[in-house]
């Protein structure tokens, strides 16, 4: 499988893992909002998603390193855990 391909599933992978847990958050706050779990379960999303995104980022420059021999490391910065 190119490397190409695995990019645009991971980056497939991270947009419906975005959706879902916006899902299950709104799932929860619906039908629990006295459940006082929700802040921690959004922070602990929020984290799980930038780590992913930052991920994706390296992996992305890397590709256009290899290709170009030019650094693009500042293009595709790394994401702030909350």
């Amino acid at each position: 499988m190119a490397d190409r391909e695995l990019f645009g599933r991971a980056l497939a992978a991270h947009e419906f893992a975005r959706e879902a847990m916006a899902d299950l958050h709104a799932h929860i706050a619906r039908n629990h909002p006295d459940w006082n779990g929700l802040a921690d379960l959004e922070a602990y999303s929020a984290n799980a998603l930038s780590a992913m995104s930052d991920f994706l980022a390296d992996a992305k420059a890397a590709e256009i390193e290899t290709a170009t021999g030019c650094s693009v490391r500042a293009l595709y910065p790394r994401r702030k855990a909350s």
